[in-house]
């Protein structure tokens, strides 16, 4: 019996040998998963990127700085720098500060754009890590919890690093990948939480003395961030401080953002002083740019101060704000000091302020605007005459110019419609825009089933008709228009009609040129 069970064991033990040499391959396979799995992650993610709020708690009116930490979980190196970064901040059902449309629902604004660069950047070793502080910026959060959306590029790169000498030594770092390759895992978008509670004046006069202290560094890299963040939040009562940011080129645009941002009669009047004593023609230009953008006509004066005197291009850069903000902020009075400036005795100004002259127009809510407009189409530059097309567009919802470059008709027409529907005309604000497709003309109201009963004015020996699909109309039409919603506009010489032609052959009898 003893016998019988060995010699079963023996018949069996290649079976299970095998069993359990596979088994110690399955538990093998099993455990290499692991490895494999974060082989791949350090394959495919070069760093990771962890965000989180620089402090547990804020309070209200206190600047709120996010970090953004990168680790290089990667083999290589790679270089690292703020310039090589960018980040989005959006908070969940929040609405950023928003400044007032100085340009119009048609204004053409001048853009603007900055950017830096490192070329030899610091490098970020494989293990080791770097942090990145970003200020929040044109948010007004008031006690409670708010879920923040950090979104972006981490500020990494690859760069090379070495001597590039066919003959010279070994790079300091050397990397698999070129200048420019995406770096895997530097793009992100992660949410956090802030939460935000209510605090005394004095409080938060303790929160803001670390920025103070750094804001008087010599270290511009100290002193620089530490001034942003005071006039992003801008407290009235470092508004002193804030002036003086003025005094270092560097951080003069803080005192300016600052000091709009606080919006009284006394930062106002500190604006001003800043601008009467700089020679700075981007300061002046920035501090006008922000007077303009307050909500206070307390500076029209000022304002009106600017447009005079020699005119050239620097100066026209000043010269535009001041033009917007009296637009603007100035009702009937600053229509009156607009028209002054353009039709004044002395130096015309330039074709650019002339056209901003025609935005400015259409922020005023004031009839007075319309007539001006109208001589301004007159005009030989064509950004002027585009410009009034909107601007009357703006304050009438209603399409005026019909492209047809017929100046003297139009404006002829133009002045017999005001004369007529002046008085009854609604004119709207730059907060209540329309589109061109949603502008009807300005004979829509007028309709008839004869196109003669259409007429808009005589021009002339001339009349105009617009002419809906099924009007037969009598005599040759000089020039049409086709629209998109349908119908056509076309004006004859004797302002008679008789069914002839149907108006599907107005084409064939459009003028010469084509228009």
């Amino acid at each position: 019996m003893v016998i019988a069970e060995i010699h079963k064991f023996n018949v069996d033990l290649p079976q299970q040998l095998n069993r359990i040499g596979a088994l110690n391959r399955t538990m093998m396979k099993v455990s290499l998963i692991p490895a494999f799995l974060l082989l791949a992650v350090q394959a495919s993610c070069q760093v990771k990127v962890a965000v989180f709020p620089s402090k547990a708690h804020y309070i209200e009116g206190e600047p709120i700085s996010v970090i953004v930490r990168v680790t290089n979980v990667g083999s290589d190196p790679m270089g690292h720098d703020y310039c090589d970064g960018h980040v989005e901040f959006a908070v969940v059902g929040q609405q950023r500060l928003t400044l007032p449309n100085l340009w119009g629902c048609f204004g053409g604004g001048v853009g603007s754009g900055s950017g830096c660069g490192i070329d030899h950047p610091p490098m970020l070793l494989p293990g080791k890590g770097t942090d990145f502080t970003y200020l929040l910026h044109d948010y007004r959060l008031k006690s409670g919890d708010y879920l923040l959306q950090v979104s972006g590029k981490a500020g990494v790169r690859w760069k090379f690093v070495g001597d590039y000498r066919p003959n010279g030594p070994s790079p300091v770092h050397a990397s698999r990948f070129r200048d420019g390759d995406p770096v895997p895992g530097a793009l992100f978008d992660q949410k956090i939480t802030l939460n935000i509670r209510r605090a005394s004046l004095d409080e938060l006069k303790i929160a803001f003395s670390p920025y103070v202290h750094d804001a008087g560094s010599w270290d511009p890299q100290v002193n620089y961030p530490a001034r942003d963040a005071i006039s992003e939040m801008a407290p009235p009562f470092l508004e002193k401080m804030i002036s003086e940011f003025a005094a270092n080129p560097y951080t003069a645009s803080f005192a300016v953002k600052g000091l709009s941002r606080i919006d009284t009669d006394e930062s106002h009047a500190d604006l001003v002083k800043l601008f009467d004593k700089s020679t700075d023609l981007n300061i002046r230009e920035s501090i006008v740019h922000a007077l303009a953008e307050t909500n206070s006509s307390d500076q029209l004066g000022f304002f009106a101060g600017l447009l005079p005197g020699h005119i050239s291009e620097p100066e026209d850069k000043v010269r535009q704000w001041a033009v917007l903000a009296i637009g603007r902020l100035g009702g009937d009075h600053g229509v009156d000091l607009l028209s002054s400036f353009l039709n004044g005795t002395s130096i015309r100004p330039s074709p650019w302020l002339r056209s901003v002259i025609a935005t400015a127009l259409s922020s005023s809510r004031s009839k007075s605007a319309i007539p001006i407009l109208i001589d301004m189409y007159g005009d030989a530059d064509g950004l002027v005459r585009n410009n009034v097309c909107g601007s009357l567009m703006s304050l009438t919802h209603r399409s005026w110019c019909d492209g047809s470059g017929q100046t003297a008709r139009l404006q002829s027409s133009w002045r017999n419609w005001w004369q007529e529907n002046g008085s009854s005309t609604k004119v709207y604000g730059t907060e209540e825009c329309t589109t061109p497709n949603e502008a009807p003309p300005l004979n829509f109201t007028q309709s008839g089933t004869d196109p003669s009963s259409r007429k808009d004015a005589p021009v002339g020996n001339r009349c105009v008709f617009r002419i809906i699909a099924g009007d037969r109309v009598s005599h040759q039409l000089l020039r049409t228009r086709s629209k998109k919603v349908g119908f056509w506009y076309g004006w004859n010489e004797s302002c008679e009609t008789n069914p002839i032609w149907d108006v599907s052959e107005v084409d064939i009898f459009s003028s010469a040129d084509g228009s």
